[in-house]
């Protein structure tokens, strides 16, 4: 089965989020 597109869209864009929010801690 293959996952929701829009669930995995939204399972992406929070990791973005997360993913932006350590660079922009880290600098």
């Amino acid at each position: 089965m293959t996952p929701d597109p829009i669930q995995r869209s939204r399972k992406a864009c929070k990791g973005w989020s997360i993913f932006w929010a350590n660079l922009l801690n880290r600098i």
